[in-house]
This record gives structure tokens, sequence and C-alpha cells, in this order.
């Protein structure tokens, strides 16, 4: 496969997972930015500078991931309380934890470390769901 043609397929795989970020985040209409950003992989006008494409895409994935964390976390002490219903599953989590995960393996050493501490935190996220609220 010419390198070309790698790179492309590359981008479009990305652009699913931004895609697939933004439904399991709830944050699948036009204004998302991870829509932007896999709109913008999936042929889009690309950066001025498309070395840090890819850096300011990973900064903007896990932005929304620790947004994602802190309602999640506080939603949990809501629903230990019965104050609140489960808005999301432990498969959901555990499925985000696995394209940060695909994220991390190929990104710029850089923002591997990043990605992989919010695979780890999303994880162990679904495990305490399951083990204490039966998976939400």
């Amino acid at each position: 496969m010419a390198p070309r043609d790698e790179q492309h397929r590359t981008r479009q795989e990305q652009a699913a997972r931004f895609r697939r970020f933004a439904v399991l985040l709830g944050a699948e209409q036009a204004t998302s930015p991870l829509q932007a950003i896999a709109d913008r992989l999936d042929g889009g006008p690309q950066p001025a500078s498309v070395d840090d494409a890819p850096a300011s895409y990973v900064r903007a994935l896990v932005a929304e991931i620790d947004d994602f964390l802190a309602r999640a976390k506080t939603t949990l002490e809501l629903v230990k309380y019965r104050l609140h219903p489960t808005p999301f599953g432990a498969g959901e989590i555990r499925e985000m934890s696995r394209l940060c995960r695909e994220e991390a393996r190929r990104a710029e050493e850089a923002e591997k470390r990043a990605l992989a501490l919010r695979a780890l935190e999303l994880a162990q996220l679904a495990e305490r769901l399951e083990r204490d609220f039966g998976g939400g």
C-alpha cells in the first residue's frame, strides 16, 4: 500500500474513532469539537500546520474525556443516594477505554501517556459502575 493511501486510511480510522467518542460522550451534534475533528480528518480543510494537528486533536479529546469523567463521578455520587439514574453503562465506558487505548497506540509519544491514563480511568470507572451499581 502506498504511503499516501496508508495515511488516508489511518486518518479515516481516526475520524471513525472520534465520531464514536462523540456519540459515547453524548456530544454527536454538529457543535461537538470531536465531531468537527472527525469531519476535518475525513477530508475537510487541514490546519495550517499539519504537524500540530494530531497533538491538538488529542488535547481536545483528552479535555472531552476529562469533562465526562468529572460528570460521571458526580453522577455516581447521586446514583449512590438514588437521586439520579445512571445515564451510561459499563459497556459504553469500556468501549471508550478501548478507543482511548487504540488512539494512544497511534499517538505521538507526548500524547501517549495522557491517553493511556484516561483509558485506565475509564476502565476503572466501568469496573466501579458494574461492581457498585450492577452495570448501570
